[in-house]
């Protein structure tokens, strides 16, 4: 349940949050669902960035790092959780 709650707080923060917020609950969500950051960072990148203003999709870069982060803390706490 907790994973639907914070996907949908990461997909309402695009529209009514500021952009730092909406960074942090996407790496939180990242964890969770390690795939949802860069799903979020193209929404990020298709709300957020003027057209012409950046030559590099940050969004989507940034989605990325936390897509990859998430996995592999998720799997570092699966890891240990299963050992003990």
């Amino acid at each position: 349940m907790m994973r639907y709650v914070v996907l949908l707080a990461t997909f309402l923060s695009l529209v009514w949050f500021p952009w730092p917020i909406t960074v942090v609950l996407m790496v939180v969500s990242s964890m969770f669902v390690p795939l949802s950051g860069i799903v979020f960072g193209v929404l990020f990148d298709m709300v957020y960035a003027p057209v012409g203003a950046v030559s590099m999709p940050l969004g989507v870069l940034w989605g990325s790092a936390a897509s990859l982060a998430g996995y592999m803390i998720s799997r570092f706490i699966r890891t240990r959780i299963m050992s003990v």
